[in-house]
Order: C-alpha cells, then sequence, then structure tokens
C-alpha cells in the first residue's frame, strides 16, 4: 500500500465516487478502478488498488456505494448508489 496524506485519500474518494457515478448502471472491481484512475489521470499522485479498496471501504460505510459479489466467487464489484450520485452532484454543484 502506498502512503497517502489525508487531502489525497480525500482526493481519491471524491474520484473513485466521480468516476462511478459517470457511470452509474456499470458495476466495477476494485482493480478496473484503479486502472481507470490511474489511466484518465483522475488523480495526480500514485495510488494502489489497496488504496482504493481502502477508499471503497470508507465510501461503502457512508453508503455511497451498491455492492454485488459474484455469484460465483468472491469478488467484489462496485457502482454508486443513489446517495453517492446526490452527494457527487452537490460537490460538483459547490465548486
Amino acid at each position: 500500500m502506498i502512503i497517502l496524506t489525508p487531502s489525497e485519500k480525500q482526493a481519491l474518494r471524491h474520484s473513485i465516487l466521480e468516476y462511478l457515478v459517470e457511470r452509474a448502471r456499470f458495476y466495477f472491481d476494485a482493480p478496473a478502478i484503479t486502472r481507470a484512475l490511474q489511466r484518465r489521470a483522475y488523480v495526480d499522485f500514485n495510488i494502489d488498488v489497496d488504496n482504493v479498496r481502502e477508499a471503497l471501504t470508507f465510501l461503502e460505510e457512508f453508503r455511497h456505494l451498491k455492492i454485488k459479489i459474484d455469484d460465483l466467487g468472491s469478488t467484489k464489484v462496485y457502482a454508486a448508489s443513489a446517495q453517492g450520485v446526490l452527494a457527487e452532484e452537490r460537490r460538483q454543484s459547490e465548486s
């Protein structure tokens, strides 16, 4: 796990939620979210899948995510919940 500052952790959570809200009808696992954030430069600091998993757990506790577990395995996949979409829309309207 890459050590992130508190402000980087916050930025990562916002970036994950923004990414998932933009694709609200789809579910993604943590490695796919990590690759997408890195490829599309959602953050300007280094992250790894453990950082993303930690941020997903935080967002899950705030009910900003919907989670499914693969029927044939144990992989968690994530999508933005209605509460997550609303939180992201409010954040964007404030900036």
